[in-house]
Order: structure tokens, then sequence, then C-alpha cells
């Protein structure tokens, strides 16, 4: 799979993970981790939607491969993570009810 070059990248969980994610810490993503370019993306209730406890995770991947000639989702723009990224939390964020943003 092609590597990308270092960028933001974008992943939405539908549950509060917060607690996991305190500022300064380091945290290994042992799954392969699904991630996008595009935050539309986002507004899809399977991925973050609008309401509810949810997590968007703001992601500086310096390793990131793109699938988007292997996935059906072409215009999700899908960069994947490999297993065992390892990142540090830089800030968290809960900017509206339910929303809570990290910063890795």
């Amino acid at each position: 799979l092609p590597c990308v070059p270092p960028q933001t990248v974008w992943r939405g969980v539908t549950k509060d993970l917060s607690a996991e994610f305190s500022p300064g810490t380091h945290v290994i993503w042992w799954a392969f981790s699904s991630c996008t370019c595009a935050l539309p993306v986002l507004e899809n209730n399977m991925y973050l939607g609008s309401e509810g406890e949810r997590i968007l995770f703001s992601v500086e991947a310096i390793n990131g491969r793109t699938i988007q000639a292997h996935s059906h989702f072409v215009t999700e723009d899908e960069i994947l993570l490999l297993p065992g990224t390892r990142m540090e939390v830089q800030s968290q964020f809960s900017s509206a009810a339910g929303l809570h943003i990290v910063h890795l």
C-alpha cells in the first residue's frame, strides 16, 4: 500500500473514550485503524454523526497508507494506520454536548 506524506487524518468513534486520552500520555493502537482526510465523511452516523456521545480523533499521521484505490468508498479518501501505531495525546477538548475532540 502506498505511504502518504505526513498529514492530519480524522477518525470518529460513536462512544465516549475521552477518559482514556489524558494529555501527555502515549497510546498504541494495536489494530488497523481506518481514518479519513475528508471531514464531511464523518457526518455519516456510521462514523461520527451529530448526536450522542462520540469522540473525534485528530491524528498527525506520519506513516499512513492510502487504500483509496482498493476501497468500495473511493470518496472517503481513506487512510489506514497500521497496527502498533504509537501516538502521544497532545490535547483534548469537549466542543459540544457529547462531542470530545482528541489531538494525537
